[in-house]
């Protein structure tokens, strides 16, 4: 998503028994046009009928940080650096089945400049990781049943300072008292979902889900929330 509005630029090598990649790249984020470059190595080693591979980079956000925006009366400017790494593997587990894992950790630094209320976000680790199964269904030549669960990127720990605003003294300066908020949220995402895709023919690809969400935002709640999707995909 941090190259999707810019230009990124890789290699891939054989390296002993496996494969190594590196690629760079620079653009806008998705969401919030945060001005985002960095880097992304991975080398991966198929064993029997599993491919797993390893992967680490970083990268550079400026007016904001894990994609999220920070201006205005926050912080004048303020540029956040993460380091990441996490797993990844694909394969088949049966004749049938086949799966789909990832899993990461991500460390953030938050550099602020200038004035601003919030004084600093301090120890900041992220998680994120997703689990698919799927397998065909036979209705045509080229179908599959998908069931998966996932966790969309969290905050595990992380705390902010900020400057909360007070009354006027008598020489008419605005008082600020400094709070410790913690980053991490009151729930953990987990989304459930079930879904189906097919190729009607060569040219049209059709793909129907359903997903089931607990804590949807990573907000504590005894709610479940519910969607569906579906779309058709058509080659001209």
């Amino acid at each position: 998503q941090a190259s999707e509005k810019g230009n990124s630029f890789g290699n891939k090598t054989e390296w002993g028994n496996g494969t190594l990649t590196f690629g760079v790249f620079e653009g806008e984020s998705a969401d919030y046009g945060l001005k985002t470059g960095g880097f992304i190595t991975e080398y991966g080693q198929e064993i029997g009928s599993v491919y797993t591979s390893f992967f680490l980079g970083g990268t550079n956000e400026d007016g904001g940080f894990l994609e999220t925006s920070i201006n205005g009366a926050f912080a004048e400017q303020n540029t956040a650096k993460t380091t990441f790494t996490g797993i990844s593997s694909y394969g088949w587990i049966s004749n049938d089945w086949t799966y789909n894992a990832l899993s990461t950790l991500g460390v953030t630094q938050l550099n602020i400049k200038g004035a601003g209320l919030l004084n600093g976000i301090n120890n900041v680790t992220s998680t994120s990781f997703a689990f698919e199964i799927s397998r065909p269904v036979g209705l045509n030549d080229k179908d599959s049943f998908h069931i998966g669960i996932s966790q969309p990127l969290r905050v595990e720990t992380g705390d902010a300072s900020l400057m909360i605003p007070q009354l006027y003294d008598t020489q008419g300066n605005l008082k600020f008292t400094r709070e410790s908020v913690d980053l991490s949220p009151s729930g953990r995402q987990i989304d459930l979902s079930f879904g189906y895709q097919a190729n009607i023919d060569e040219n049209i690809n059709f793909g129907l889900q359903l997903s089931i969400s607990e804590d949807y935002g990573h907000i504590k709640s005894d709610e479940l929330v519910n969607s569906t999707f579906a779309f058709v995909k058509m080659d001209f």
